[in-house]
């Protein structure tokens, strides 16, 4: 048997024999190809660990979306008032001067002493804005102000008939200043102040930066130097 077979192998021509042996070892060769990549599939699926995604909160929320309408307003007995969700209409009495929240959400200071023949006490509330948070205040004598994040303004509840009219504040304010003749108007920071008679400026007065910026003044002196700008138009 094995002789015939040696036979029939011997008549076989050359170059099939050659054909026949390169078959096999390329066979081979993918066989061992594809027992080497199933190895390396099988071997990193058990070694690597699967990660799933995890969400991860910070601890630190945000109480609102930037640039939402919220304040607080400290009257000048110690009590604060949010004013974020408070209803329309009237906030409290300082004396004789009415505190309500209008329809746009800003704040007014209506003064009643004629009405109820009541004297005005010489007292301050504090208008501050959280982080993200801005508020719209009108002061008594008519100015108008735009409190930005993370600021506060102290103001009398009615400024007086003769003299200055102060204000203290801290972080970012846009004021546009009801002019009156021969009454300034002064804005006080950490170590700055602006005094105008009537115009809109902006002050930034972070405790990082201590910035007053006048614009379209008639004249404003800015810590105590007079500055000279285009008339208020």
């Amino acid at each position: 048997m094995e002789a015939a077979r040696n036979e029939v192998w011997n008549a076989v021509d050359p170059s099939r024999k050659k054909n026949s042996r390169l078959g096999l070892r390329v066979t081979a060769a993918a066989a061992a190809l594809l027992l080497l990549s199933a190895g390396f599939y099988f071997y990193h699926r058990v070694k690597t660990p699967v990660i799933t995604p995890v969400l991860v909160k910070t601890g630190i929320p945000l109480d609102f979306k930037p640039g939402r309408n919220v304040a607080t307003l400290t009257l000048s007995d110690g009590k604060i008032v949010g004013l974020g969700n408070s209803a329309i209409g009237p906030i409290g009495d300082q004396g004789a001067i009415a505190v309500e929240k209008q329809k746009d959400g800003f704040i007014t200071y209506h003064d009643r002493s004629r009405e109820k023949n009541d004297r005005v006490e010489a007292v301050n509330n504090t208008l501050t804005t959280p982080r993200g948070g801005e508020y719209h205040l009108k002061l008594s004598d008519g100015t108008e102000v735009w409190l930005n994040a993370a600021s506060s303004i102290t103001f009398p509840v009615k400024f007086n008939g003769a003299g200055e009219r102060v204000v203290a504040v801290k972080g970012e304010a846009y004021f546009e200043v009801a002019h009156r003749d021969g009454q300034t108007f002064k804005v006080i920071t950490g170590n700055q102040q602006i005094t105008v008679l009537g115009t809109h400026f902006n002050v930034k007065a972070y405790d990082d930066d201590q910035l007053l910026k006048p614009h379209c003044c008639r004249e404003a002196w800015i810590s105590k130097i007079l500055v000279r700008a285009k008339p208020y138009c």
